[in-house]
């Protein structure tokens, strides 16, 4: 299984790929839905990699008094 760095790697590269695809095709529907869903994605992983970094110093402190 990929780690959330690797996801979010390959995520931006495909975006990265998707808007290329729109400069040069021009834009569409299909395109424009599939940046949508890409960046979707992309915001879910960075939201829950600020959750977790948030959360890490009471892990660790709950793993401290345990």
């Amino acid at each position: 299984m990929k780690t959330d760095e690797e996801h979010l790697a390959t995520l931006l590269n495909w975006r990265n790929r998707i808007v290329l695809l729109r400069i040069l095709a021009g834009a569409s529907a299909d395109l424009d839905d599939m940046l949508r869903i890409a960046d979707h994605k992309i915001a879910e992983l960075v939201n829950r990699h600020q959750v977790n970094i948030a959360l890490d110093p009471w892990q660790k402190a709950g793993v401290a008094h345990a």
